[in-house]
């Protein structure tokens, strides 16, 4: 749950990106998030800040971002920023279907406390079920950093948003329906905050 100051914190701060290697680590838990414009909340296995604002728990979309204070199904993706969406990680947002066997989003965790990392990735296809959406969020315990890895994405980047928002006004875009850097398998990318907390 956010703080009563979380809009403040936001303000001004940015993320540098910057392009890494890295493959997805399979999710092994179930979240049960297997329909088409749905959301479900996931409690975090630690604390993780986002522009500074300590959060215990996420709503995952099946629309391929992730939701810190809201729990909109909205699968129409836009250029950044999602008015009124604070708070929110887009690893891959696209309409992006989970309905048939097999695909869902699946979390695990790497490494120990303190410095564990929390995975969480969509096995996903393309609405109304062709094509093949396979991305990885990964959080990190006691920092800001986050990644997104990318498997197969059948449809690149031709009609996805990624990048992170904390408010109208401060948000990173990595790449928004063909602009910007492409999303192809075994390319991924760390947002690191330089924000003071």
């Amino acid at each position: 749950t956010a703080t009563a100051t979380a809009t403040a914190a936001a303000a001004g701060c940015h993320y540098s990106i910057a392009q890494i290697g890295g493959s997805i680590v399979p999710g092994t838990t179930d979240i049960g998030n297997h329909g088409d414009d749905q959301v479900t909340n996931v409690v975090l296995p630690f604390s993780y800040s986002l522009y500074n604002i300590p959060f215990t728990s996420v709503n995952l979309s099946s629309t391929g971002n992730a939701q810190f204070t809201t729990t909109d199904t909205t699968f129409t993706n836009q250029c950044l920023p999602w008015l009124t969406h604070n708070y929110t990680i887009y690893p891959y947002w696209d309409d992006l279907y989970l309905v048939n066997a097999g695909f869902g989003i699946f979390t695990s965790i790497s490494g120990t406390a303190p410095n564990r990392i929390f995975n969480i990735e969509w096995r996903a296809q393309y609405f109304p079920g062709s094509g093949t959406a396979n991305f990885e969020l990964r959080l990190y315990e006691g920092q800001s950093r986050f990644d997104v890895i990318y498997g197969t994405v059948t449809n690149a980047n031709t009609s996805a948003t990624a990048g992170v928002q904390g408010d109208d006004s401060a948000f990173d875009q990595y790449f928004c329906n063909a602009v910007g850097s492409p999303a192809t398998g075994g390319q991924s990318y760390i947002l690191q905050q330089p924000c003071a907390t």
